[in-house]
């Protein structure tokens, strides 16, 4: 009986292991905003020398641009430790900095920066994260 419920622990502790995270594409992250009807037009030449266009954990970030001149950066990563690796970059590189004002949302293995200067900021931003979310769960 106990030989049954160590070979039953043991499979548990190796099944755990082969886990692989659930990443998420960037391709999951345009339709998620697609689907709130905001979507993420490329935009290489929007505030080029931003600091949310700095390289974080050996990842540069994807542009988009949306409301014609708000940035949104999306940095893929290979893991939720690689994203808090860049948080803590970004954190330690923004230290003594003026930073702007912006949105930082975490998702599993994605990175957003979201830059709305101004006084409008679309809450369709944070509804396409939160679609998001119930992909990296």
């Amino acid at each position: 009986m106990i030989k049954m419920w160590l070979l039953l622990a043991l499979c548990f502790a190796l099944t755990g292991c082969d886990e692989q995270p659930n990443l998420i594409t960037l391709e999951q992250v345009k339709d998620s905003f697609d689907r709130e009807g905001i979507p993420l037009i490329p935009a290489p030449d929007l505030a080029p020398k931003s600091i949310f266009r700095m390289t974080l954990s050996g990842v540069a970030p994807e542009g988009f641009a949306v409301n014609g001149d708000q940035l949104v950066s999306v940095y893929i990563l290979n893991s939720a430790k690689e994203v808090e690796k860049a948080v803590q970059q970004f954190e330690n590189k923004t230290a003594a900095a003026s930073v702007v004002d912006h949105e930082r949302y975490e998702v599993g293995s994605v990175l957003i920066f979201y830059n709305a200067e101004g006084a409008f900021k679309d809450k369709r931003v944070t509804q396409a994260v939160d679609r998001l979310r119930g992909l990296s769960g």
